[in-house]
């Protein structure tokens, strides 16, 4: 009987120590599974508040970005200006050197001819 009773203890104790392995198995799954879900439930959220940041930023630089647009658009009709008007000039000088470059080949013809007929 006493030899029973040792038997029947062992096999409790052996029982006991399974499912207490079986238990710290269980644990470990179960915390691994909450990490991982954790680590997921993180790294979502991080990339959202990125994205968030990234769209903040955006319109926060849209009033800079629009203003940099004006001022070059600005720029460019300043400088289509100035060059319209540097052609302008230039046109006007050349159109002056040929005035003057004609007249005076007319006078020079004019009065070789005066002197051809004399």
């Amino acid at each position: 009987m006493a030899e029973e009773f040792r038997l029947l203890e062992r096999k409790v104790t052996e029982r006991q120590k399974e499912q207490e392995e079986r238990h710290e198995r269980e644990l470990k799954k179960q915390r691994e599974s909450i990490l991982t879900a954790e680590k997921i439930r993180r790294d979502n959220w991080m990339q959202e508040k990125s994205k968030e940041i990234k769209e903040m930023t955006v319109k926060g630089l849209q009033p800079e970005i629009e203003r940099l647009i004006a001022k070059h658009k600005s720029e460019v009709r300043r400088m289509e200006e100035a060059n319209a008007d540097e052609q302008r000039r230039q046109r006007e000088g050349l159109t002056e050197a040929h005035e003057r470059s004609f007249n005076e080949l007319r006078d020079r013809m004019l009065g070789e001819r005066e002197r051809a007929v004399e």
